[in-house]
């Protein structure tokens, strides 16, 4: 009746290829974290060498501080990258149900003339407040 619907199903598609690009950014993110992770015995001060460079010394406390906040968050069980993870997926889903609605709404005209659709009642300013570009969109 509709065809393949691909107004539909290419939004759920993109969201479906972001949220496997996340979980590989989380993959790597949870990899770098145990490099980082300072291993036993690494020294807690810079070496005295005649080959130290300007901003070594920085360099060095960034390192251990990158180091001893990496052991943190793993032992933690990630708690930071756990929650931009869930902001990511969440931002996603939201995007790509809303881009297949729009595209249901655009091009199934009697979807709009449906009663469920007749029977919802919100006031026209809180309607061009939540989506202006669904407004210009549909009208």
């Amino acid at each position: 009746m509709f065809g393949t619907r691909e107004y539909a199903f290419a939004p759920l598609r993109q969201c479906l290829a972001s949220l496997v690009t996340m979980q590989r950014l989380f993959d790597i993110c949870v990899q770098g974290l145990d490099i980082v992770a300072r291993p036993q015995g690494v020294p807690k001060s810079l070496p005295h060498s005649e080959d130290r460079k300007p901003g070594d010394e920085l360099d060095f406390c960034l390192s251990l501080d990158h180091a001893e906040f990496s052991q943190n968050e793993r032992e933690q069980g990630l708690p930071f990258l756990h929650s931009y993870t869930l902001v990511s997926v969440w931002g996603a889903l939201e995007a790509g149900i809303e881009d297949m609605l729009v595209g249901i709404l655009l091009n199934e005209q009697e979807v709009l003339a449906s009663d469920e659709l007749a029977k919802i009642k919100i006031p026209l300013g809180t309607f061009g407040m939540c989506c202006q570009c669904a407004c210009c969109v549909l009208y």
